[in-house]
């Protein structure tokens, strides 16, 4: 350990040292990562030392960054990233150089000035490098395309601690792996991303009481399959808890509520989203032209670390004999062990680009995603609640997945290899053996499949 200590610009620890336990903490605080070893990283170099130091003594190595996108409890060499925060934009060209670090807040505060935003998610707070390796299923995707379709190139360390800089012309197999694949072939430390004008961005949510459920998904399927591709929208089911950080009108209630997100459609925008106003019990919404860097307020996710669990699966089909199908399947919404459903309608941009090994995703219909507390007495409900739901979801549930949203903490190996299609899968593992032959990112997507249940 002295020995790589006195290597780093930053810091390195065990389990002996005072700042361990705070170093493992992971944003999903029912699990944590006890490594043997956390590096905290001042600089690529410092991540470049600390895999090779790790290599060579057989040791496994994991990565996080703003601690949303590590699932897995891991061994070995846990390398932390969160200090490489540059950002650094080219209005010209539209583009920005991003370090492994930032989260995607930082991203779109430096580009707003530019009138530029970026393929973020509904959630500006996680982490823009894991969001993106996972595919990164967006506020613009109808629009642009998923966050993968909007990467130049990455600098990645390898599993010897040589860095190679990854792209379309350049190292072409490890850029695709990377674009979707996830974190099993290196380190990312920085990436150059494409962006996007959204000087008129428009954005909120409308609420109705559950017991309107049935009546809005089946609204819901007509009105987004009309709407043009600069809208991009999700359905919810929510139990929202009884606590004072919930707004009066919605705590302690279980309410439906639709998202739109919507880019360059100027004053169109409105007129898009007034049909859900005369819907029958719609109380409220929150639509209104935003500020890009504020989009995180139409999805308006948890912030505050929590103890959670989730499971997400594709759909074939968006339409509302599925969504009564989706609803059906889900139960009584206020008996239910978790949280939140939620779908995500896809197409327009997303289906038509090709970039990484995203086929079942540009496929898709829609994401499924429900998400629950991990507290001790609801985690087995939760885990029955979850495969009685995907089995009501009959010949609509495509797969299991996207990476993003395939689970946590004890989702089995084999559900991540069912993430890819079968072609995809056996390129992943080629590139996986070229990179990184000892396996030692194995806690992360291929790597896990490879260590748990083999190739």
């Amino acid at each position: 350990m002295e020995t790589l200590r006195s290597t780093l610009d930053g810091a390195a620890w065990t389990a002996q040292d005072s700042s361990y336990a705070e170093s493992i903490f992971a944003w999903n605080v029912s699990t944590n990562h006890p490594a043997e070893v956390v590096v905290d990283a001042a600089n690529e170099q410092d991540v470049q030392r600390s895999v090779a130091w790790a290599s060579q003594r057989g040791m496994s190595v994991s990565t996080q960054a703003t601690g949303h996108g590590q699932h897995r409890t891991c061994a070995g060499m846990l390398v932390r990233t969160r200090s490489l925060k540059s950002v650094v934009v080219d209005p010209e060209k539209r583009t920005a150089r991003v370090g492994a670090g930032c989260q995607w807040a930082d991203v779109l505060q430096a580009a707003a000035p530019y009138g530029l935003g970026a393929m973020s998610g509904s959630a500006p707070h996680v982490g823009m490098v894991g969001y993106t390796l996972g595919g990164g299923v967006g506020l613009m995707l109808r629009k642009h395309g998923l966050a993968v379709d909007m990467v130049r190139s990455a600098r990645v360390v390898l599993a010897d601690g040589s860095v190679v800089e990854a792209s379309r012309t350049q190292d072409a197999d490890l850029f695709w792996a990377l674009m979707g694949g996830g974190g099993a072939f290196g380190v990312v430390t920085e990436m150059e991303i494409e962006l996007v004008p959204v000087g008129d961005f428009y954005g909120g949510a409308a609420f109705w009481d559950v017991a309107h459920a049935p009546q809005v998904f089946e609204r819901y399927a007509a009105w987004s399959a009309a709407l043009p591709e600069e809208a991009t929208t999700s359905l919810h089911v929510m139990n929202f808890p009884p606590v004072p950080f919930i707004p009066e009108p919605l705590r302690g209630r279980s309410m439906v509520y639709i998202t739109a997100a919507i880019v360059g459609a100027g004053d169109r925008a409105e007129s898009l989203v007034q049909e859900l106003r005369g819907w029958p019990g719609h109380e409220f919404d929150s639509f209104r032209p935003m500020p890009y860097t504020e989009s995180g307020s139409v999805h308006s996710d948890p912030v505050d670390p929590l103890p959670f669990r989730g499971g997400g699966a594709l759909l074939h089909r968006v339409d509302a004999t599925s969504l009564a199908q989706v609803l059906e399947a889900f139960g009584e919404p206020q008996a239910s062990p978790h949280l939140m459903l939620q779908i995500r309608a896809l197409g327009g941009a997303a289906s038509r680009n090709d970039t990484g090994p995203m086929s079942p995703l540009r496929q898709a219909g829609g994401v499924v995603y429900m998400l629950g507390l991990a507290l001790p007495d609801l985690i087995e409900p939760a885990k029955a609640h979850e495969a009685a739901f995907m089995a009501g979801l009959g010949d609509n549930l495509a797969r299991r997945g996207p990476l993003n949203w395939v689970g946590e903490n004890d989702t089995p190996a084999d559900r991540y290899r069912n993430v890819y299609a079968d072609e995809d899968w056996s390129r992943l593992v080629r590139v996986k053996n070229q990179v990184d032959p000892q396996n030692v990112f194995r806690h992360a997507s291929v790597g896990l499949v490879l260590a748990e249940i083999g190739g």
